[in-house]
């Protein structure tokens, strides 16, 4: 079993091309959020409908958009 790591956000800019000004970047930091599904591998979320979290991205999709 994966253990969940708890995310830290920082204010900072900790990308390795430089940050610009003609692009608004909070805009695409708030609203991220890392999803772990357990017994699953990344190509179960293609074909496997039984692992998909539909709930949970229908009110992330709600949420922020």
């Amino acid at each position: 079993m994966m253990k969940k790591e708890e995310l830290k956000l920082v204010s900072q800019w900790d990308k390795t091309f430089p940050q610009s000004d003609k692009v608004n970047h909070s805009k695409y930091t708030d609203n991220k959020e890392l999803m772990i599904i357990p017994d699953a591998v990344h190509t179960d979320l293609y074909d496997n409908l039984d692992v998909i979290p539909f709930e949970y991205i229908e009110e992330f999709i709600r949420k922020y958009m």
